[in-house]
């Protein structure tokens, strides 16, 4: 998907009980045991809920990473053990309000498994997303990203690269910068969610609430790398 990324979908098998179906909501997210071990390692669905009982998920790769380790070998149609959904960042309904999503990262998954349910069910609060990364090649969703701007019209996107190459000009900067540049000239404080490391999170946090966003409006959750 990018240079440290890698897209990993799953299938359930049938369930005589409770069939096929994925069902979970946008923003939650599924534990998968390690294969040969009984470490667990937590991984956001990027996909909506759907009957065909997919679930998509995006794995960054980290020198050592046991998870990103096994990926490394792993054959199509391996069974792996997973436990889910989890979690509770997920949309909140506050009628037409608008609706910022902030990612750095692979803290984006959640989000656009989040415009993905907006986009099916054609909802039209007003939309923004900033996706933070350092460099350009870490960039991956694009084309997907790209959809979601035809499906939702009213979504505004910002690519945030902190460390562009001399001639990238076409990229926004810095993702908190970038977003406290954009909460000075709103005209109503939005729902942000947010998703990514500790430091975006809590750099993204004071500038909301710096610009009068109040706390009861600010969604977030960490990821922790493992």
């Amino acid at each position: 998907m990018a240079s440290d990324t890698q897209r990993l979908l799953l299938a359930l098998l049938p369930d005589e009980e409770k069939g096929q179906a994925a069902e979970f909501e946008p923003g939650q997210y599924l534990e998968i045991r390690v294969p040969g071990t009984e470490a667990r390692r937590a991984y956001s669905l990027a996909n909506n809920t759907n009957w065909d009982g997919h679930l998509e998920m995006i794995i960054r790769h980290r020198p050592g990473g046991l998870f990103s380790g096994y990926l490394s070998n792993a054959k199509p149609g391996e069974r792996l053990w997973v436990r889910g959904p989890l979690g509770t960042f997920t949309l909140r309904e506050n009628g037409l309000r608008p609706r910022w999503f902030i990612g750095g990262g692979t803290g984006v998954i959640p989000l656009i498994s989040m415009l993905r349910r907006m986009a099916d069910w054609g909802e039209a609060h007003p939309a923004r997303l900033y996706f933070g990364v350092r460099h350009s090649e870490e960039l991956f969703f694009t084309e997907i990203i790209e959809e979601l701007q035809q499906q939702l019209p009213q979504l505004q996107v910002k690519l945030c690269v902190s460390r562009p190459k001399a001639h990238e000009h076409n990229y926004a900067g810095n993702v908190v910068e970038t977003l406290k540049g954009d909460l000075t000239a709103m005209t109503a404080s939005p729902d942000c969610y947010i998703c990514g490391s500790a430091r975006l999170v809590q750099g993204v946090t004071e500038t909301a609430l710096d610009h009068g966003v109040p706390v009861a409006q600010i969604y977030s959750e960490r990821f922790i790398p493992a």
